[in-house]
């Protein structure tokens, strides 16, 4: 597995744990398939869609473009969920330091 691959699973990993611990059940993530960067989780009625981008000190967690932005946003509204962007913020070891949500509106 690359290094690439390490640290995006890394960051999804760090995101499902963080939402699993706030009560969400994770109905989506497929760790096998390393670039897809997406959650799907539910909580009581809310469903949410999350974009993972990570990255390892002392470099930061790119931003979406646009075009993503709009292409996640556009793929929550089919699936009646609630989009959002996950920044996660690594250490050399890979284990999570921080991560940001946004929602994308």
């Amino acid at each position: 597995m690359s290094g690439t691959i390490k640290i995006g699973v890394a960051g999804e990993s760090a995101v499902v744990k963080d939402l699993t611990d706030h009560g969400f059940k994770i109905d989506f993530w497929n760790p096998e398939l390393p670039g897809l960067n997406k959650i799907e989780a539910t909580k009581q009625k809310t469903k949410i869609l999350v974009h993972v981008r990570a990255a390892v000190l002392p470099e930061n967690p790119s931003l979406i473009s646009s075009e993503e932005e709009n292409r996640i946003k556009s793929h929550a509204s089919k699936i009646e969920a609630i989009a959002y962007e996950a920044r996660v913020q690594l250490d050399y070891f890979l284990n999570s330091i921080a991560i940001i949500y946004r929602i994308l509106y």
